[in-house]
């Protein structure tokens, strides 16, 4: 199966840590007027033409990114809890953006951490794979989803996939 990964357009994350948002408020965070302009944009996009399918975290970001791209293509959506974003915190609690950039960081960083508060990279492909497994009947699918979950299947990259990014990824 021909996977197009789509990470999210830009979200508007302007008051998540004025409110103290925990992980969970902070997932219903809209996109910018910038990532609406973006996610517009890849309605065109060459590749998406004979997709059979797209397939969404159900996270805001996410999700508002895929529908915008679906306007025109008109395809099935599905929405899949386990392509959520991964979790800088098990608990679910506040913590601040700085901290979990650093988390991401310490993550990326593949040093041995023992009993990290966030999502192990294993649990993070598990998942991942548990939900992709299920669409393999399918020539082509398009993931919108977070980097994370992008690079947990096609292996670490050098550069972050931008906000609006793709990339084609061959799922066996």
């Amino acid at each position: 199966m021909e996977i197009i990964f789509v990470r999210h357009a830009e979200p508007d994350y302007i008051l998540a840590d004025e409110y103290k948002m925990n992980q969970i408020e902070k997932n219903f965070a809209p996109l910018t007027k910038e990532g609406r302009l973006a996610a517009k944009e890849l309605q065109t996009h060459h590749e998406f033409l004979d997709a059979d399918l797209i397939v969404s975290s159900p996270y805001t970001r996410a999700l508002q990114t895929a529908s915008i791209i679906n306007q025109s293509l008109e395809l099935d959506l599905e929405i899949e809890f386990n392509l959520r974003e991964w979790l800088a915190d098990k608990e679910g609690g506040y913590i601040s953006l700085k901290e979990r950039d650093r988390r991401w960081e310490e993550y990326r960083s593949e040093e041995v951490v023992l009993k990290p508060p966030y999502e192990t990279a294993s649990e993070l492909v598990e998942r991942t794979r548990k939900v992709l497994n299920q669409y393999k009947d399918y020539k082509k699918v398009i993931v919108v989803c977070h980097f994370n979950v992008i690079e947990a299947i096609v292996g670490k990259m050098e550069e972050v996939l931008p906000f609006a990014g793709t990339i084609s990824y061959q799922y066996i």
